[in-house]
């Protein structure tokens, strides 16, 4: 009686988009062409501040330092003589370059050993003099600008460019990467090359790089929907209709992105290949059924009829499934993977919604064009296999049981380690530039502290400390340079009193306030005291280089940094963009913990509702969980970290793999209820009939994730490898694992 009721509502809701399908169709189409000019407004943010919300108390940190100290991106640029930068003629380009990288855009001040701040007492008045001015052996050996500005060989300078204040205006970081690119090209120096690093640099190449990979990978992955559909229907008419579904859908799901504040990040570009792979999965299902039928009655009316009620359900429900593994990424405290869940999520309920709403137009219009379905695919026994895992069934249990606890306890063993540097694949010219900086210079990038006290920060005690904690860093061999305004408030003081009886350190707090407002004086714009120190005195900005990159590696200093500044008794905040990074690995670790466990709450729940039983709804997402388990278990042993790219992989493959088993499921029931098959009958049934739509939306699905190997990111690459692996074996799965659970099952109750 419920069956047929079900049965009814499902013919009726078919006959409504059939007999309205005209107006169904052009609505799509004229919300696609209202969507589409909103797709290039969309704001694309490729910054560490793309990480955080608005309101996030570790970029409030951070944007509190940079009202009071700036912005700590540079563009860290190495330039490399053929011969010496400290012969006349060298000396000569140094100055060149320098004052021709203050005209790039966005540059406030430009640092370089042209306008390092040389002190010098002249005529009893402390003034900056010109440091190249000095002798090459001087210059060489003055252990400020040694290995910082210039190499010990003279043939490399080092030319550090300050970006302007963004404050929360999104950084275009290709403006002054490009200007400063443009601006050392036209300055035609055959003899000399630059290399590019530096934060700006890096998240230039970031951006740069995100877009390549949609201009590559997403015309990739529509070739191979293309080629596959041909090969499915062999009509390219028709395949240019499933083509244009998935565009249609993209675009709308985009265009909504705009309208719900969505931006554009290394993260969030993933989008549009991830709906690519997935929009097309409820359109096969429904051309392969149209295609089988017309192939076998004619091409009847009611063909269509039963087509689109057959499907109603099965997709809604996968595509729910899949939205609900996208919507616990909702819950992340990155919001990159937050408006990534958002809009995936949402992209694809739009991907059911275009597929019922576009495609019977069309089928009606083109209905004998679907006369060739490729039915060789459908040419498998699976009776013999089916009775081996029945026979079998306790060892299946019993060996999954086993490579599920060894691979959970390899995967335990993985870090979060979200690196930089690690994004780009090696060898491209970004990682080559800034290992060639490491090698070559040291740190060219690191972290800032805060030393901090509400009376006076620059008190003789502090400065004493400063040079204390200057001391014990340099003694880590991975920080290559250490900078505070105590190197300059020395150097002032022994210009003015050479032969003075009392150090730096037993001023009062009035000389060295006089002695700051001296340096103050003597400055250049580029080398203002006000720089290192707020005007108020409560903070003293303490600057390290260093040759660490990754996430791991920095907290563990962060943390190293922390305790030693309480055992000197210095007040210390750890700021700066690099600092963010144990924000970012605090969310990741958040996020990979609640959205796989959102996702299996929600999808066991759905699961039990669906197949009357919360045991057999949780025992059901065994097959998709295992998969998971053992791909984390297998990065784990090849190296791949914990980071953006990898903590997508658990709850997108959980929603995505479910699909399979819900259709398994929902084919299984059927088949009991309306022939009363045995449990072997409708498991081979199944397999002979709704497994060869699996294996084909598998192989969509895989054919379109393995294509991110082409992509110039790493992260992308794993994220493509391990959501392709755990794919594959969810199929696998589905056709051993799940039939062992409902055949032991099934012999339980009979015992």
């Amino acid at each position: 009686m419920q069956l047929s009721k079900t049965r009814s509502k499902t013919k009726t809701l078919a006959l409504w988009f059939i007999n309205n399908s005209r107006v169904l169709f052009w609505t799509t189409i004229a919300l696609c062409l209202f969507c589409l000019p909103f797709l290039s407004k969309i704001e694309k943010d490729f910054s560490h501040k793309a990480f955080y919300k608005d309101n996030d108390p570790f970029l409030a940190r951070y944007l509190d330092y940079e009202k009071n100290f700036g912005n700590d991106d540079k563009i860290v640029i190495i330039a490399t003589h053929k011969s010496d930068f400290l012969s006349k003629t060298g000396k000569e380009s140094i100055k060149q370059i320098h004052q021709s990288l203050q005209k790039v855009k966005e540059v406030v001040s430009v640092q370089s050993i042209y306008s390092y701040p040389l002190l010098k007492d002249i005529d009893d008045e402390i003034v900056q003099s010109n440091f190249l001015d000095e002798d090459k052996f001087d210059i060489i050996q003055n252990p400020d600008v040694n290995s910082f500005l210039i190499t010990p060989d003279s043939k490399k300078v080092v030319f550090y460019l300050t970006l302007k204040n963004y404050h929360k205006e999104k950084p275009n970081y290709s403006i002054p990467v490009d200007s400063a690119k443009e601006i050392l090209k036209e300055l035609n120096l055959n003899n000399i090359k630059f290399a590019f690093t530096g934060t700006a640099s890096l998240m230039d190449a970031v951006k740069k790089y995100t877009v390549q990979d949609l201009k590559v990978i997403f015309p990739l992955i529509l070739c191979v929907i293309f080629l596959i559909s041909y090969i499915l229907f062999k009509n390219i008419i028709v395949s240019i209709l499933t083509l244009s579904l998935t565009v249609i859908t993209i675009i709308i799901t985009l265009g909504l992105g705009y309208f719900i504040g969505i931006q554009l990040s290394s993260t969030t570009a993933l989008i549009p290949q991830i709906l690519l792979s997935i929009c097309i999965l409820d359109a096969i299902h429904i051309l392969s059924y149209f295609a089988l039928k017309g192939t076998q009655t004619g091409g009847e009316k009611t063909s269509l009829v039963e087509t689109i009620q057959v499907n109603i359900v099965p997709t809604f429900l996968t595509s729910l499934t899949t939205s609900l593994g996208f919507f616990s990424l909702c819950f992340s405290d990155l919001k990159p993977i937050q408006d990534l869940g958002t809009l995936c999520s949402l992209g694809v309920m739009i991907a059911w919604f275009t597929s019922f709403f576009f495609l019977p137009h069309a089928m009606k219009k083109l209905r004998h064009k679907f006369y060739s379905f490729n039915q060789k695919l459908t040419q498998f026994d699976s009776r013999s296999f089916v009775k081996g895992i029945d026979k079998n069934r306790n060892k299946v249990m019993v060996f999954s049981t086993i490579i599920f606890l060894i691979s959970f306890s390899i995967a335990m063993e993985n870090e979060v380690d979200s690196d930089t540097l690690n994004f780009f694949k090696e060898g491209s010219k970004v990682r080559q530039d800034y290992e060639y900086a490491i090698k070559e210079v040291g740190g060219v990038k690191g972290i800032e502290l805060l030393v901090k006290d509400e009376d006076n920060a620059l008190t003789a005690s502090n400065i004493k400390k400063l040079f204390e904690l200057e001391e014990k860093l340099l003694e880590e061999k991975y920080i290559t340079k250490v900078q505070h305004i105590g190197h300059q408030l020395e150097d002032i003081y022994h210009l003015l009193l050479p032969n003075a009886e009392k150090s730096l350190s037993e001023l009062n707090d009035e000389e060295i306030k006089e002695l700051v407002f001296t340096y103050e004086l003597a400055a250049t714009p580029d080398n203002s005291p006000w720089k290192w120190i707020t005007p108020d005195y409560q903070k003293v900005k303490v600057n390290i280089l260093w040759t660490l990159s990754g996430n791991a590696s920095t907290i563990k200093a962060i943390k190293k940094i922390k305790k030693l500044a309480k055992r000197l008794e210095i007040d210390l905040d750890i700021t700066g963009k690099t600092s963010l990074v144990v924000g970012v690995n605090n969310y990741l670790v958040k996020t990979i913990l609640s959205s796989v466990t959102l996702a299996i709450v929600f999808l066991t729940l759905l699961m039990g509702y669906f197949a009357k039983s919360f045991r057999l709804g949780l025992a059901a997402m065994i097959p998709n969980i295992f998969p998971i388990i053992f791909a984390a278990g297998v990065a784990t042993l090849y190296g791949i970290k914990i980071h953006m790219g990898s903590v997508l992989v658990a709850s997108i493959c959980l929603g995505i793999a479910i699909d399979d088993t819900i259709h398994f499921l929902y084919h299984y029931y059927k088949l009991r209820k309306e022939s009363n098959m045995s449990e072997v009958e409708a498991i081979v049934e199944i397999i002979n009939s709704t497994g060869k739509s699996l294996i084909s939306t598998t192989l969509i699905l895989t054919s379109c994730f393995v294509l991110f190997i082409f992509s110039n990111v790493v992260v992308n690459i794993e994220f493509g490898v391990l959501t392709t692996v755990v794919l594959i074996l969810a199929l696998i799965c589905d056709f051993t694992i799940l039939p062992a659970i409902i055949l032991n099952r099934k012999s339980k109750q009979s015992a």
